[in-house]
C-alpha cells in the first residue's frame, strides 16, 4: 500500500523554490529563451504548483495563451489537470515531449535525486511551444478547450504568438530540459548546507551546455521503476489526494504514462489497493465532508467542487462510504 509522504513534498517542494533562484537553472533559462524562444518551467504537481526561472525583479514569462486559458472559468483546472498528465508522463516515461491543450507541446523530465533512486513529484519542463504545421495544431488546441467562455480569434492570436520548434530548436530543448533536471538532480542531492569547513563543489556551466550540445538525441533519459509501476502509482495517487476534483480519466492518464487503460487500472490496483474509480470517488467524498461543513454551500454545490458531475451518483456514492446521505451527515455535525 502507498502512504502519504506529505511532509517529504513540503521538504522538497522549498528546497525547489531555492533552486530556482539559483544561478545555474537561470542561466539554462536565459539560454533556451535566447536559442529557442522557450523557457523553463519547474512542476511540483502534488501541490499543483508550477514555478517559472526567472531572475529577482523579472516579471513572469507565462505565454498569453496559456493567461486566457487560465483566466476563463473552469480553465485552470484544465491546466493543472494537464500538468499533472505532464507529470506522469515524465515519471514514466522519462525525458519526453507531451502534448497539452492539444495543439500545444512541451518536453518534460522528472528529477530524480535520492541515492536510493527515489524520486519525489518534482518535474522540469518546457514552456509551450508549437509543431511546424500550426493550423493543424491549432485545430487540436480549439477542440480541446470546447466548453470553455473563450474569444476565439484572441486565443488563436496568442496560439499563433507561441514559438515553433522543429528541427535543431526542437533538439537543442530537448537536450537543456534533459540537462536542466539532472542541474535539479545534482543539487537536490547536496546538503542544504555544506558542512563547517567545508564549501559546496561550483557548477561548471561552460562543461554542462557543451555536454547538452553534443549529446544525441537518442540519449536514454529512463523514467522510473516502468516495469514494477511503482514510481508512477505513487505520482498518481498523491496528485489525487491534492486535487481530487479535477477531471481525471484513466484513458488520459494510461495515454500520458504510455501504457494501455487496462494495464495502468492494473499497476493502479496492485499498488494502492483499490481501482482507480474506488480510490478517486473516496478522495472526493473526503473532499466533499470537508465543504459541507460549510453551511452556505447547497449539497448540490459541494457535489460540483467535490468533482461529481451527478448529484444522483454523489449521493449514493457518500452513503457508501459514510452510512448516511450528505443531508443527513451535515445534519449529523
Amino acid at each position: 500500500m502507498i502512504g502519504p509522504r506529505n511532509r517529504q513534498f513540503a521538504e522538497s517542494e522549498e528546497r525547489v523554490r531555492q533552486l530556482c533562484r539559483r544561478p545555474a537553472i537561470q542561466k539554462l533559462d536565459e539560454i533556451m529563451r535566447e536559442q529557442t524562444g522557450v523557457g523553463l518551467v519547474i512542476l511540483l504537481p502534488q501541490g499543483n504548483e508550477k514555478l517559472e526561472v526567472c531572475s529577482a525583479g523579472e516579471p513572469a514569462k507565462l505565454p498569453q495563451f496559456c493567461r486566457l486559458i487560465h483566466a476563463a472559468p473552469g480553465g485552470l483546472d484544465r491546466c493543472i489537470t494537464c500538468r499533472s498528465n505532464l507529470a506522469f508522463a515524465a515519471f514514466n516515461r522519462g525525458l519526453v515531449q507531451h502534448a497539452c491543450h492539444g495543439g500545444v507541446s512541451v518536453f518534460a523530465a522528472p528529477v530524480n535525486f535520492s541515492e536510493a533512486g527515489r524520486s519525489d513529484i518534482v518535474v522540469v519542463s518546457s514552456c509551450a511551444f508549437t509543431p511546424r504545421k500550426r493550423a493543424a495544431g491549432w485545430g487540436r488546441a480549439r477542440d480541446y478547450v470546447k466548453g470553455l467562455t473563450l474569444d476565439s480569434r484572441s486565443l488563436r492570436r496568442a496560439y499563433y504568438q507561441l514559438p515553433s520548434l522543429a528541427g535543431s530548436k526542437l533538439s537543442l530543448v530537448k537536450r537543456l530540459v534533459g540537462l536542466a533536471a539532472n542541474v535539479m538532480a545534482d543539487e537536490m542531492a547536496l546538503p542544504a548546507q555544506p558542512p563547517a569547513g567545508k564549501s559546496l563543489p561550483p557548477f561548471r556551466m561552460d562543461e554542462a551546455v557543451r555536454e547538452a550540445l553534443v549529446l544525441s538525441p537518442g540519449r536514454a533519459f529512463q523514467g522510473l521503476n516502468q516495469p514494477s509501476g511503482t514510481a508512477l502509482i505513487e505520482v498518481v495517487t498523491a496528485v489525487l489526494r491534492s486535487k481530487p476534483n479535477l477531471p481525471f480519466r484513466v484513458s488520459e492518464i494510461a495515454r500520458a504514462a504510455g501504457l494501455t487503460p487496462n494495464h495502468f487500472s492494473a499497476l493502479f490496483r496492485k499498488h494502492a489497493g483499490q481501482s482507480f474509480s474506488t480510490f478517486l470517488a473516496w478522495m472526493r467524498i473526503a473532499l466533499a465532508q470537508e465543504l459541507l461543513r460549510d453551511l452556505k454551500l447547497s449539497v448540490q454545490e459541494v457535489s460540483d467542487r467535490a468533482g461529481f458531475d451527478d448529484p444522483n451518483y454523489f449521493a449514493r456514492r457518500f452513503k457508501q462510504k459514510t452510512g448516511l446521505t450528505p443531508r443527513a451527515w451535515r445534519a449529523a455535525l
